[in-house]
């Protein structure tokens, strides 16, 4: 008996399937095994076997948080078969791993997330710094120079 394929309704409220960017901590692009949102829908992320992606979520649109760069990547621990992730009420990561015929790893919990969020703000806003106050010496620069020809 050949049973009928299903049929696939779209609505208003449909999410179109697309990429979503999975490139980990060393720079391979890996497949999404477990996703997350907390409780109160300001953080999201998505587990590979080897890293956890962290998003901060705008207006409540996790869809459209997915489709730009996390605000942080984390390594996830080395695992059998790592594909879970869960939030805490407090912020804080759950990852759990299946096990391949043998005991099942235990918990890993990142208790210290919103931490390692501002430390990610802050690295973000020195890099940001620099290159601002390297395109401005860039700037007076070559603007002293032009100067100095015109005078001459």
């Amino acid at each position: 008996m050949v049973s009928a394929r299903p049929r696939v309704t779209w609505s208003a409220n449909s999410v179109p399937v697309g990429t979503v960017p999975s490139l980990g901590a060393d720079g391979r692009i890996r497949p999404i095994t477990g996703a997350a949102v907390s409780a109160d829908g300001t953080l999201a992320a998505l587990r590979t076997k080897k890293d956890v992606f962290v998003y901060r979520v705008d207006d409540g649109d996790v869809a459209d948080t997915f489709t730009r760069a996390p605000d942080l990547v984390l390594p996830a621990p080395d695992r059998p078969q790592g594909e879970a992730v869960a939030f805490t009420d407090d912020h804080a990561l759950l990852l759990a791993s299946e096990a391949d015929k043998g005991p099942l790893p235990p918990l890993h919990m990142v208790a210290d997330l919103p931490d390692r969020l501002q430390a990610a703000d802050r690295s973000v806003g020195v890099h940001v710094s620099i290159w601002a106050l390297l395109t401005g010496a860039g700037v007076a620069v070559v603007g002293g120079a032009f100067w100095l020809r015109r005078r001459s």
